[in-house]
């Protein structure tokens, strides 16, 4: 959906200064304050396990799996006194 919105001089002004305190390009923060407004959230600052799919899922635990050494070291413990710790 395309939204065209008529900012007053000063709105325009207030958008400008509060994006660039914020890093962000107007259209982008203009988004980000349409969305809370409407109380969603943007998809960018959410966290991976809200936004990702079962595939993403798999891949990421695939590559997880994979960035560990298989014939490294396994320390336990399994001594009576490590069993009670």
């Amino acid at each position: 959906m395309t939204l065209l919105l008529e900012l007053s001089p000063e709105q325009e002004a207030a958008l400008r200064e509060k994006a660039a305190r914020e890093g962000q390009p107007e259209q982008e923060y203009a988004l980000s304050l349409l969305g809370s407004a409407l109380g969603i959230a943007p998809l960018e600052g959410r966290p991976f396990y809200e936004t990702a799919t079962p595939e993403e899922w798999v891949k990421a635990l695939h590559e997880w799996t994979h960035s560990h050494d298989p014939n490294g070291t396994v320390l336990l413990d399994d001594s009576r006194e490590g069993i009670y710790e």
